[in-house]
């Protein structure tokens, strides 16, 4: 098992292939960890507040309860990731890949999502005031019972995307409302 000090240390030495490390709770708040190769990282509950992780790759990695308060995982693949109950508090998600990620009564309030890809994504009473979603791809998302008071819809995908129960008190709504689902019926 590797130890935050050492992550830093190998990181500043040149490596960027972290598969698979465990590093629950660990303390990596403000670290430099742009490019690394963090699939399948377990980093539950951990804190990386105003953390760089541009570019890096998180696929599948377990980030439940993790705290990335003003982290910027700008262009960040964060394809299937667990982040179920994280803080992403005026995050910089820009550009990331969110699909199929589990978000869960996670904190998005005021983070940027600009051009974010979030097909399939499940944000199941996420909390999302003030996020910025501008060209955002939300299409087939679960956002059942969310919060988007106060979020800027206009020019978001939203095609087929689950909105039962969801908070749009001072929303802006993209030109026509929101996309009616499409339902297919295959006669056998």
């Amino acid at each position: 098992m590797i130890t935050p000090a050492q992550l830093l240390e190998a990181y500043a030495a040149g490596e960027r292939e972290f598969t698979l490390v465990d590093l629950r709770r660990a303390n990596l708040s403000g670290a430099n960890l742009s490019g690394a190769n963090l699939h399948r990282a377990n980093l539950a509950g951990a804190n990386l507040t105003g953390a760089n992780l541009t570019g890096a790759n998180l696929r599948r990695s377990i980030l439940i309860e993790t705290n990335l308060t003003q982290a910027n995982l700008s262009q960040a693949d964060l394809r299937r990731a667990s982040l179920n109950c994280a803080t992403l508090r005026g995050t910089n998600l820009e550009l990331s890949n969110l699909s199929w990620a589990t978000l869960t009564e996670a904190d998005l309030q005021q983070a940027n999502l600009t051009k974010a890809n979030l097909q399939r994504a499940d944000l199941v009473k996420a909390l999302l005031q003030g996020a910025i979603l501008a060209e955002a791809d939300l299409i087939s998302a679960n956002l059942t019972g969310a919060n988007l008071s106060q979020v800027d819809l206009s020019t978001a995908k939203l095609q087929a995307t689950e909105l039962a129960g969801t908070n749009m008190q001072e929303a802006i709504l993209p030109p026509g409302g929101i996309p009616k689902p499409v339902v297919t019926v295959i006669e056998l």
